[in-house]
């Protein structure tokens, strides 16, 4: 007998969730490790090299400047070469420099490596926000999204004690200062995980043998028919993606998103540091937005692909990151409780990237998908130079931690707002 169209779809999304979402995610866990691990560095390495928060924040942020500028074509490329050879490409070379960050010995090298990693890692996570389009069906990206996301928490959620307790054996093997140590041992795997990858990650449905000839044929037939339908009212090519002020709408959301996102993750470790937490409870307590938004974000995730509703399930997780993170600003005097802001605004931020990415990738398809995704990526990251600098720059100039974070509520609430006034569709000839 044959089976039933659900149970197909059912079949194949489940074949998909255990074979095509890991490699990336553990990709991805790697990647975020190496892109954050510098805030338990700092811990040590600032005193070390004589950066102050000022220069620190500039060279931790200076990564999205290279990653925005290779973004574009680093997705481009992979659309010519395939995902299995590009992947690879950028898991060895970003692996390489996040090694080479234990050889920094003043503020120009710190400048440099960081800006070398972002040109590295550029087109990793637009990268696989594109390969995702190439075997989820739109109404099954929201949950696929929700599953490679989950890496972001975890890789923080592993980083915090990992980089902590590395930097605690400080001058114990070769005579490493902890920090020099912690960036060895966590770049290390991204070269191994670069050849995994191309031995094993599939490019396209046609690739593989462990879908059946039945599931294979419900897969490219459902993937091209969206295409055909997307295509038909012009949102294929790649002017389009340029032209479109809902991409560009895109491109905001998702600035005032990274700011936040990234100027709480990397500074967090010396915010816990103000609170009186030691270095090493830092690394354990550190975890906890994170493990917050790993939950939240699964249900999110969920959620939205249950309802197909994404304009909500992004905005409203991005008001309860915003308010989080305004009252942890107002309540830094109270250690315990600026904690559990912290931890409810680190459950928002995942929360709402959960539900973000859907709704572009629905919306582009093609060349206008490899570009937009990128698009959007690379220049909302500029947040991730942004919301750090800003965080460094007002706490040089106040003393503490509070008005960076009431200045990021702000950001995130402006974001929501953006992206509630966005359309999903182009405006039709009549």
């Amino acid at each position: 007998m044959q089976p039933s169209a659900s149970e197909l779809e059912q079949s194949t999304i489940r074949k998909l969730d255990r074979r095509i979402i890991f490699i990336p995610f553990i990709l991805a866990v790697v990647s975020f490790i190496d892109r954050v691990n510098i805030s338990y560095a700092a811990l040590q390495m600032n005193s070390e090299l004589g950066l102050t928060v000022t220069t620190f924040a500039l060279g931790a942020g200076i990564l999205f400047v290279g990653y925005c500028l290779f973004e574009i074509p680093s997705n481009l490329v992979m659309q010519k070469v395939g995902a299995r050879r590009w992947l690879a490409r950028i898991a060895i070379t970003w692996g390489l420099v996040t090694m080479g960050m234990a050889f920094v010995g003043g503020i120009w090298s710190f400048y440099t490596l960081r800006f070398l990693l972002g040109v590295a890692e550029a087109g990793l996570f637009p990268g696989v926000y594109l390969y995702l389009t190439y075997w989820y069906p739109d109404a099954h990206r929201g949950k696929a999204n929700a599953l490679f996301l989950t890496c972001i928490p975890v890789a923080v959620i592993v980083s915090a004690p990992l980089s902590a307790w590395l930097v605690s054996f400080d001058k114990t093997i070769m005579n490493l200062s902890g920090w020099q140590l912690m960036f060895l041992v966590e770049g290390a795997p991204a070269i191994l995980l670069g050849f995994i990858v191309l031995a094993c990650l599939p490019d396209r449905p046609r690739d593989v043998a462990w879908l059946s000839p039945a599931e294979k044929t419900w897969l490219t037939d459902t993937l091209e028919r969206e295409v055909r339908a997307a295509s038909s009212d012009g949102r294929h090519d790649f002017g389009y993606a340029l032209r479109s002020p809902t991409v560009w709408g895109f491109v905001i959301a998702y600035f005032c998103y990274a700011c936040g996102s990234y100027g709480l993750t990397l500074f967090l470790p010396q915010i816990l540091a103000q609170l009186k937490f030691t270095t090493l409870q830092t690394g354990f307590v550190g975890a906890l937005p994170y493990v917050a938004g790993l939950i939240a974000m699964v249900a999110n995730g969920k959620h939205s692909d249950a309802t197909g509703e994404r304009r909500w399930h992004f905005a409203l997780p991005m008001l309860v990151a915003a308010a989080g993170l305004w009252l942890a600003g107002m309540t830094m005097a109270q250690p315990q409780l600026a904690l559990v802001f912290l931890t409810i605004a680190g459950a928002g931020l995942y929360a709402s990237l959960a539900a973000f990415w859907a709704r572009p990738m629905a919306f582009l398809v093609g060349t206008a998908a490899a570009a937009g995704i990128a698009l959007i990526n690379s220049l909302g990251n500029i947040g991730g130079f942004a919301g750090p600098y800003m965080v460094g720059y007002l706490k040089a100039a106040t003393g503490d931690y509070s008005a960076g974070l009431i200045v990021l509520a702000g950001l995130l609430a402006a974001g929501a707002v953006i992206w509630l006034l966005l359309r999903d569709r182009p405006a039709r000839a009549s």
